[in-house]
């Protein structure tokens, strides 16, 4: 009877409340793999506890985030009581609140844990103050919070270990352990007409250089569609109005389900990553899947898996940079049919069953008895 306790976010509550998400489509396969599997996560909207796939128990707080973790320790320490886990993942970011959390609960019950680091804020480029701060809190903190792992899960092979390092965390601890599933059902090639030059997904915060991404497409006199919702979404809208963009830029705000994404996706013939930092991001992979090449800073993991001219472009934070990238691009109408195929492949080693089957099979050298 295999058994384990995860640490999260906001997305196992969102699940709570009906969303059907990356972290809904993961745990969808991962749930096959345990006997049962629960999940302390932060609450939203008063959510309460609740099952899904049978035999994943999500146990949102019922307390304001900044007492998060006397939760996991009070919560953990009950499930700890009701069953034997063989091992926890611990979804960490600043403020460090699960990463704590998980210290108190494991001190009692010395459940052996991983410590999943997949984004750290302001790294290698800061988007603003706070994420300046949350990087300098990150480097003096981060390795005491690794102290006690069995491992610290990386879902990038060179760019947040290389940070880990220099803050102190022993190499011999991290591990690459691939963190992104794709639905290849979903993502794939569609064949449809392509209305847009560019397209941007992905939530609209600071760290997403959403603000990098209009003023390059206005630069570069292409059309796009811009697709998520955020802190930033008014910041798009005053953005098309006060250049007249209107006929160039669609905002689509939030689509849906992942279906729509891949038609938008598909309907393209470049997304464009213009992040600051981030870990992946995902839907870099989930345009490849669909044979749509990437334009992205040297962000995550696509410092690993993007090569210039094969399956997209790596540039730099800058405007200019980024619009003659695009202009260059779609002007050759030879050059991005031949990438398609180039960029399935890249994606095929992402499928959702086979990433999750090694994912699980990483995680057994961790597990007690």
């Amino acid at each position: 009877m295999t058994k384990l306790l995860m640490i999260s976010g906001n997305s196992a509550a969102d699940i709570l409340s009906g969303v059907r998400g990356a972290f809904y489509n993961t745990l969808g396969e991962l749930y096959k793999y345990w006997d049962r599997i629960d999940i302390i996560c932060t609450g939203k909207n008063n959510t309460d506890p609740g099952c899904v796939f049978g035999n994943v128990f999500i146990h949102p707080s019922p307390w304001h985030k900044i007492f998060q973790p006397f939760w996991i320790k009070k919560c953990g320490n009950k499930l700890a009581r009701e069953h034997y886990y063989n091992l926890m993942t611990v979804q960490e970011y600043p403020p460090f609140y699960n990463g704590f959390g998980t210290w108190l609960l494991w001190r009692k019950n010395k459940i052996p844990y991983v410590l999943q680091i997949f984004h750290v804020p302001g790294y290698p480029k800061s988007a603003g103050i706070k994420e300046s701060f949350y990087r300098w809190l990150a480097k003096k903190f981060i390795a005491r919070d690794a102290k006690n792992v069995a491992a610290v899960q990386v879902m990038n092979k060179t760019q947040t270990p290389k940070f880990l390092i220099t803050a102190g965390v022993p190499e011999n601890k991290i591990v690459f352990l691939n963190a992104i599933y794709l639905d290849l059902e979903t993502f794939k090639p569609l064949g449809l007409e392509k209305k847009y030059d560019v397209i941007f997904v992905g939530r609209l915060a600071d760290n997403k250089g959403i603000d990098l991404f209009l003023d390059s497409v206005r630069l570069s006199g292409v059309n796009a569609v811009v697709v998520g919702r955020g802190p930033e979404e008014k910041k798009v809208e005053s953005f098309i109005k006060k250049y007249n963009l209107g006929g160039r830029i669609k905002y689509a705000g939030w689509v849906k389900d992942s279906k729509e994404v891949a038609e938008l996706i598909n309907e393209s013939k470049i997304l464009a990553v213009t992040s600051f930092n981030e870990g992946g991001p995902r839907v870099a992979l989930e345009a490849m899947a669909c044979g749509v090449p990437v334009i992205s800073t040297k962000v995550g993991l696509m410092k690993d898996i993007v090569s210039n001219g094969e399956n997209g472009w790596l540039v730099g934070w800058d405007a200019q940079e980024i619009a003659e990238t695009i202009k260059k691009a779609i002007s050759d109408e030879e050059l991005l049919p031949k990438m398609a195929a180039e960029c399935v492949k890249t994606a095929t080693a992402y499928e959702k069953k086979e990433a999750i089957a090694k994912f699980v099979d990483g995680l057994k050298q961790y597990m007690r008895p």
